[in-house]
């Protein structure tokens, strides 16, 4: 029921809320809020504190209501359920090149199953390197036209 779950949910810290980082509960403890349920107690200083859609978006999440689906926006060529999907490693150090690059088309192959089974489709690829010295190395490249298949991400990777 309803009051099981608000039962349930108002106890909990406010970093057990999706998308409540480190910035925003810190906002959220200087205006008293420790707990979920604090946050409906003190939705007016939430509201006058993070006025419009975050605000909204917190004290629903505090009364338990998520959306019934993805959130969905225009970007000119129709419409599109989410921002970005990512299939992301973390491994030891690796020296060899030719490893790296089976690594590379393994993630590729992944993300394309991902893909096809959310029906997604994207036109820029992000690689993302650490190096062993903690160096973050980012390279994006745009497609002309939408992608999901493992190959074609590959090409572009």
């Amino acid at each position: 029921t309803r009051d099981a779950l608000l039962q349930w949910l108002q106890p909990k810290p406010l970093r057990k809320l999706g998308g409540v980082g480190k910035v925003t509960e810190r906002m959220l403890q200087a205006l008293g809020a420790e707990t979920i349920g604090d946050v409906i107690r003190l939705r007016a200083d939430v509201v006058l504190a993070m006025p419009g859609v975050r605000s909204e978006w917190l004290i629903h999440r505090g009364l338990g209501v998520a959306p019934s689906s993805l959130d969905v926006h225009d970007e000119g060529d129709g419409v599109v359920r989410r921002k970005s999907i990512s299939n992301e490693r973390t491994f030891r150090d690796e020296g060899s090149s030719e490893v790296l690059l089976k690594m590379l088309k393994d993630l590729c192959t992944e993300l394309a199953a991902e893909m096809t089974k959310e029906g997604l489709a994207g036109k820029t690829v992000t690689v993302k390197l650490k190096r062993a010295t903690f160096e973050v190395v980012t390279r994006a490249h745009s497609g002309k036209r939408w992608l999901c298949a493992a190959e074609e991400i590959w090409d572009i990777a």
